[in-house]
């Protein structure tokens, strides 16, 4: 799993068949009222986020904020182009 903290999450909340039938997702509709449900998915998410950033800094010694600029410039660059 990519984001394990999301996965569990999503299993205790839908239960463990989610992982074979992604339909059982719809369940989490009914947690949208759920500050508590809210709070810890945006946790789960920026937790992932923040292992992602540290191993690509580890590993390809690019900090985020300098790849966050380089794909920012990539996309407005895209958008030119596809101007023309």
């Amino acid at each position: 799993m990519a984001n394990p903290d999301l996965a569990a999450l999503l299993t205790e909340a839908v239960g463990k068949s989610w992982v074979t039938d992604l339909s059982q997702l719809l369940a989490i509709r009914g947690l949208t009222d759920d500050t508590g449900f809210r709070d810890r998915f945006r946790r789960a998410k920026q937790t992932a986020k923040a292992r992602f950033a540290a191993w690509v800094k580890h590993e390809l010694n690019i900090s985020w904020t300098k790849l966050r600029s380089s794909t920012a410039r990539s996309s407005a660059f895209m958008n030119t182009s596809d101007s023309c």
